[in-house]
């Protein structure tokens, strides 16, 4: 499954460059939260080259968690600016990501026998199906979320301080459509929740068991 996953993103990337990321391995398997059948995994898109070119920007209008994804230098997504504003659109940006996966999963014959059905977009991810070939979890769900990391951490309007004792973690925008502008972008905490977890039951307790159940 890695290996075709490896193979759609090489092709993502040869069909164009601006998509060409370092994948993270993200949610609740990757966190050591996940009940049952390892039948679903998360994977985040970085672009180390937008680091620090891309912006959060919030206003009166923003909805609480969300935020505008503004470039305070050129960069390859500059053909997603919505026109008229300084904003990315992410709706665009997420969609574009859609259509070259499903067109590199045709270059790589794949439709039909590795992967079941075309990747449809559901909250800020692209998904699609694997075959497993295992009888007990037939289809293996993969989300490929877009993720811009954030120089910054939000500002006191839209999010609580940084908590103590997590460091070189980043705060990053991801492209969860709205339905009321394809401006706004969701401010994601999944970097900061890791490092939360890694350390959380470091006086004995069961904090992270707890959590476990409560996500099954």
């Amino acid at each position: 499954m890695f290996d075709e996953l490896a193979k759609i993103m090489t092709k993502v990337a040869s069909a164009d460059p601006c998509y060409n990321f370092r994948v993270q391995f993200k949610g609740s398997s990757y966190e050591g939260l996940k009940i049952g059948k390892p039948d679903e995994f998360d994977y985040g898109l970085v672009k180390d080259a937008w680091t620090g070119k891309i912006a959060l920007a919030v206003d009166a209008s923003t909805p609480a968690g969300f935020g505008y994804a503004v470039p305070t230098i050129s960069t390859c997504l500059d053909k997603f600016i919505i026109p008229g504003t300084k904003h990315l659109d992410a709706n665009k940006i997420r969609g574009h990501l859609r259509d070259l996966v499903e067109d590199a999963m045709l270059m790589l014959k794949m439709k039909g026998d590795v992967v079941v059905k075309p990747p449809w977009q559901g909250g800020p991810a692209v998904t699609f199906e694997f075959v497993s070939g295992n009888p007990e979890f037939r289809f293996i769900s993969i989300d490929l979320a877009i993720g811009i990391d954030l120089v910054h951490w939000p500002p006191a309007s839209v999010a609580r301080p940084p908590p103590a004792g997590v460091k070189n973690v980043k705060v990053q925008l991801v492209p969860k459509i709205t339905q009321e502008n394809p401006a706004f972008w969701q401010i994601s905490f999944a970097q900061v929740e890791k490092a939360i977890m890694e350390n959380i039951d470091k006086d004995g307790g069961c904090r992270k068991k707890v959590l476990q159940l409560a996500k099954y």
